[in-house]
């Protein structure tokens, strides 16, 4: 039997940082050539409760793929003034790496209905994810561990944030 609950702390998908990095390089016209589909997918989404935006588009080298990274932080920098790390990953060498431009979405494919599946990678974990649009415009975002899932919806932003804002 499969257990399911949805994610009660909104922090979970901080990890979507690494996401924005990679998506950055490639060009939205890239993005419709290879997911016919894609454009309602790809572009910002604002993670729940509004302090990180993930930014979803073609993998860098490979454009049949979606890829998310962070694309901004409401506090991008630490008490110190310092851009934010990947602090939490257990890999040493990793922890150095800025959240903002950080791979979090990786490998998405397209499945039918809409809906496509890949790896999220938070602090060094990653696990399955689901992607799709809603019919309301709103992005589900759902990820699994073992049996355990939890799903987010996330949002368009409305306006350009500025950081700390």
């Amino acid at each position: 039997m499969t257990t399911r609950r949805k994610s009660a702390n909104p922090r979970p998908l901080a990890w979507l940082a690494a996401a924005s990095a990679l998506a950055a390089a490639a060009t939205p016209a890239q993005a419709q050539a290879a997911h016919p589909a894609a454009p309602a997918i790809t572009g910002d989404w604002l993670v729940p409760p509004g302090s990180e935006i993930v930014r979803i588009g073609p993998c860098a080298g490979r454009a049949d793929l979606l890829c998310g990274a962070i694309s901004w932080l409401k506090r991008p920098n630490t008490k110190q003034g310092l851009p934010k790390t990947d602090v939490s990953n257990p890999d040493p060498a990793l922890r150095a790496r800025p959240l903002i431009g950080l791979t979090i979405l990786q490998d998405f494919r397209p499945e039918p209905g809409g809906r496509y599946r890949g790896r999220f990678n938070s602090s060094g974990k990653t696990i399955d994810a689901w992607i799709n649009v809603r019919e309301d415009g709103t992005l589900n975002f759902k990820g699994c561990v073992l049996m355990v899932c939890g799903e987010q919806i996330w949002t368009r932003p409305s306006s350009s944030p500025t950081a700390g804002a």
